[in-house]
């Protein structure tokens, strides 16, 4: 992610998002999952080159292969290169 943040001009924006959390009907556990914080701080990007517009997790429904649903996070990052 950092080469993609180099490649981003002076004003444009760097989206990022990343899972959160795992569905409970997934078999798949990371341990743990970034917060939106440690997501941010591993770009080591310049904090007087970027100016941060949104880091957090934004909750949502998701549906499983059979039908379940349950509410899963996803990590979202929003800089803007100053």
């Amino acid at each position: 992610m950092r080469k993609a943040a180099a490649l981003v001009a002076r004003g444009g924006v760097l989206l990022m998002t990343s899972h959160g959390s795992a569905a409970s009907w997934s078999d798949h556990r990371p341990s743990p999952f970034p917060t939106p914080d440690e997501a941010r701080a591993e770009l080591q990007l310049d904090d007087d080159a970027w100016q941060t517009i949104f880091v957090g997790n934004i909750e949502r429904l998701d549906t499983g292969p059979n039908g379940e649903t349950g509410e899963i996070l996803d990590t979202v990052l929003v800089l803007k290169r100053s």
